[in-house]
């Protein structure tokens, strides 16, 4: 009994380095929920340095909230809303093959992968297994119903038993946001327009200030990327990537105005 005492107090016992990465990763939490990027970057790679794997426990942030541990997705987050994509695409390849990565947080993972390659040029590569062994079609009996190999087995699809209120919630939500994302797109679309063509007139404020052309160029950017994402999002159903485009657009919508109002200033 005694023999087993140690063993059991070095159970007890956290480590610097231990509570170091929780510590850091939950600063990174904190940072992530106020948009504080570069320091999402600097607390994120604070917690990889100290451990570098991806496990996937749940940590605790703060009361009753856990965050599974996924530095490399919330490093490659930080660096994706920066414009840093080269980055970020490489902190997201860290976490695709963390096998804690699920769900919704590798439907948003995908996601920001494809508007990345796509500002950098690159096209996603083929899966290994598809790569190697190409579409197998299925086989199919009469009425189109595919049959199994195997003797006996019935494959035919089932239809989905899913709580109808609960699909009809999301449905609602998800259209109130996409119509909430294209109207805050459409209105800084718009916006964008008349400074543009304020800014090609030669007007004199954009002459004096070269800052609010090159402030209209990113804030493009930003819309670009925000469509992008929403008509991506839509396809996956993804709300938490919807609304990140609806607020995309928004904060797009208050830069503007801003190069509006220091435009008729100047």
């Amino acid at each position: 009994m005694l023999g087993a005492l140690p063993l059991f107090l070095s159970l007890l016992v956290t480590t610097p380095a231990q509570a170091g990465y929780r510590e850091s990763f939950g600063q990174g939490i904190v940072a992530t929920d106020h948009g504080d990027w570069p320091q999402v970057v600097r607390s994120m790679s604070e917690a990889i340095r100290t451990k570098p794997q991806a496990t996937g426990e749940k940590v605790k942030i703060y009361g009753m909230r856990f965050e599974r541990y996924l530095p490399y997705f919330y490093l490659g987050l930080a660096n994706y809303r920066q414009g840093n994509c080269s980055q970020a695409l490489q902190a997201f390849q860290s976490s695709r093959f963390a096998q804690s990565v699920r769900g919704i947080t590798l439907g948003r993972l995908k996601i920001y992968e494809d508007i990345c390659r796509q500002r950098v040029g690159q096209t996603p590569p083929p899966s290994p297994r598809s790569a190697a062994a190409g579409p197998s079609p299925p086989t199919t009996g009469s009425g189109g119903r595919r049959r199994s190999s195997r003797p006996g087995v019935n494959t035919t699809p089932q239809p989905r038993r899913a709580s109808r209120p609960a699909r009809a919630v999301k449905q609602e939500a998800l259209e109130k946001v996409a119509r909430e994302a294209r109207e805050s797109m459409s209105r800084s679309r718009a916006a964008l327009d008349r400074l543009q063509q304020r800014r090609q007139q030669g007007e004199a404020a954009f002459v004096r200030n070269p800052e609010l052309g090159e402030t209209l160029d990113s804030t493009a950017r930003v819309l670009d990327s925000a469509e992008f994402l929403l008509e991506a999002a839509r396809r996956e159903r993804d709300l938490d990537a919807m609304e990140e485009a609806r607020d995309d657009a928004r904060a797009a919508g208050e830069v503007l105005e801003q190069v509006s109002e220091a435009a008729g200033r100047s």
